[in-house]
């Protein structure tokens, strides 16, 4: 549950009203510490779908890349179709 919530955080300081990149990315870190070590695979899955979208907001294409590809691939291992397209999505608006 505090993974969740701290990737919900994340969310929120992510969001472009508010736009605080080093309090999101400290609590999708934060959230992605907790789901590995909780073996939490969809919970990872949306930190690194977080993570790649914010650094793709913030100008850091190179890792937001990375971040995004992780997220894809985990998404179609897990069959989360609809997360998977919002992934890809998102590396398409990298291009």
């Amino acid at each position: 549950m505090e993974g969740h919530l701290l990737k919900l955080l994340g969310d929120i300081a992510a969001h472009p009203a508010r736009f605080e990149v080093d309090t999101a990315e400290a609590h999708y870190r934060q959230s992605q510490a907790l789901a590995e070590a909780l073996s939490l695979r969809p919970l990872l899955a949306h930190c690194h779908l977080g993570l790649g979208i914010l650094s793709q907001r913030a100008g850091k294409h190179r890792e937001a890349q990375g971040d995004l590809e992780t997220a894809e691939t985990m998404f179609g291992e897990m069959d989360m179709r609809y997360w998977r397209e919002r992934a890809k999505m998102a590396m398409a608006e990298l291009a």
